[in-house]
């Protein structure tokens, strides 16, 4: 009878630490590969430009691109409406309605530096309204990198821009 219930722990033991290790929290999401946590908050002026897809984004985002303007206002471009609603993770059935959308963005220094940022879809074209969101700050090869979670961040797809 001990020899028995030894090996159902045991075995309750390996199947615990099969689902511990198959999440995505505890494996590194490839988009958090080479980037580097930065050592100091960047100014606004060391943020503003433009910047390329760091990454192979998922195939539902066409080829993107972000741009932080001087008057604290972005625009990026090509991507499928409902891409940055987090409440919404359908945006992959969308991939034929790439659209730009604009926003104004500020930096902000919580436990990881962040540009805080407010979207305005075009609300012709979306069921969105306005929205905010966080996007975080990374370095890499001494460059600004921002990334961009998509939907959950459990599913480890992300929009990640270096500047250029």
């Amino acid at each position: 009878m001990k020899k028995k219930s030894y090996r159902n722990i045991k075995f309750l033991l390996l199947i615990l630490f099969s689902v511990l290790v198959s999440n995505c929290g505890f494996n590194t999401c490839p988009y958090y590969a080479d980037l580097e946590q930065m050592e100091k908050l960047p100014t606004e002026n060391e943020l503003i430009g433009d910047y390329k897809l760091n990454i192979k984004p998922p195939n539902s985002v066409g080829p993107a691109e972000l741009i932080l303007n001087k008057n604290n206002t972005f625009e990026l471009k090509n991507v499928p409406i409902g891409v940055l609603d987090v409440f919404n993770s359908d945006y992959k059935q969308n991939q034929k309605s790439l659209q730009d959308i604009t926003g104004k963005w500020k930096i902000s220094n919580n436990d990881n530096y962040e540009l805080k940022v407010s979207i305005e879809y075009n609300k012709i074209d979306s069921q969105l309204e306005n929205i905010s969101s966080s996007w975080i700050l990374y370095e890499q090869d001494k460059k600004p990198v921002i990334l961009i979670i998509l939907g959950d961040p459990d599913s480890c797809e992300a929009l990640s821009f270096i500047k250029k």
